[in-house]
């Protein structure tokens, strides 16, 4: 296996889950040092953008079924 560095931006990342497809891999990116949120890179494209750009208190862990019909993550009430 060859291994491929996906981003460069140096920031720390955790929680990683890959759709059901395998096309798109989601992340908890440290937005702030109060606030994790998922984010997701388009492999075919390699564009990463926030998956919930208006949410305000913490994602992680997001997980989804085999079908990808449903989706999952967990998220910090402050």
């Amino acid at each position: 296996m060859k291994w491929h560095r996906l981003t460069t931006d140096g920031r720390f990342k955790r929680d990683l889950a890959w759709s059901p497809k395998g096309d798109t891999l989601y992340f908890g990116l440290q937005q702030t040092p109060e606030l994790l949120a998922i984010h997701q890179l388009d492999l075919a494209t390699g564009q990463i953008s926030r998956w919930h750009p208006q949410q305000i208190t913490s994602e992680f862990e997001p997980a989804f079924s085999a079908d990808g019909r449903f989706a999952e993550i967990g998220r910090a009430h402050v």
